[in-house]
């Protein structure tokens, strides 16, 4: 079957509208990269056509699919066996009354 790549609004990594996120999901990059990137730009621009640009971006790009099949990058587990607990020794009172 043929699935070609297209372009959505991410659902997950969305700060304002989504646009950032859905650009750094097609490219398979890191968000925060596309965000800076456009701040970049926006800085360089005297901001206005960044403003446009992305508010048409906002109602042209669709929404994507509630669940989007991106890559996920699993957290590192740990063992039980191998997390070794010490036992938390309490703070001293202090009884003296406050002035």
């Amino acid at each position: 079957m043929n699935q070609t790549k297209r372009l959505y609004k991410s659902q997950t990594n969305k700060v304002l509208a989504g646009v950032c996120g859905g650009i750094g999901e097609y490219f398979e990059m890191d968000p925060v990269v596309i965000r800076l990137l456009y701040l970049v730009i926006m800085v360089f621009t005297a901001v206005a056509p960044g403003v446009v640009v992305y508010l048409i971006a906002m109602f042209v790009i669709p929404k994507g699919p509630a669940m989007m099949p991106s890559k996920v990058v699993e957290a590192h587990e740990v063992p039980s066996e191998k997390v070794e607990t010490e036992p938390v020794a309490s703070a001293p009172v202090n009884d003296t009354p406050a002035v």
